[in-house]
């Protein structure tokens, strides 16, 4: 019955969309709970809405956990101590 329920664009587009990575299909296979294509087709139709308004998982990547604090990678005011690139080159070009 699942091949059947799946068979068209329809319903392949509505499982993509409305399932995400993770989540248990194994209702899926339950004949007793969908014994048609249509029953299926319906399923996947009434999970639309709930899948649209409800917001992705975030996936943490690399970059969020090596950001740091806000502002880290600025360059410091001119007006703290330590060599500045731009005075060291004034410096370097002074007689």
């Amino acid at each position: 019955m699942l091949a059947r329920g799946l068979s068209t664009p329809l319903t392949l587009t509505l499982l993509r969309d409305t399932y995400q990575p993770g989540d248990d299909v194994s209702e899926l296979l339950d004949p007793t709970r969908y014994g048609t294509a249509d029953d299926l087709e319906q399923h996947l139709i009434g999970r639309v809405l709930p899948a649209a308004y409800t917001p992705p998982r975030p996936a943490p990547t690399p970059l969020h956990r090596a950001a740091g604090p806000p502002g880290a990678d600025l360059p410091r005011p001119t007006n703290e101590p330590g060599p500045h690139p731009r005075r060291s080159m004034i410096a370097k070009s002074a007689p």
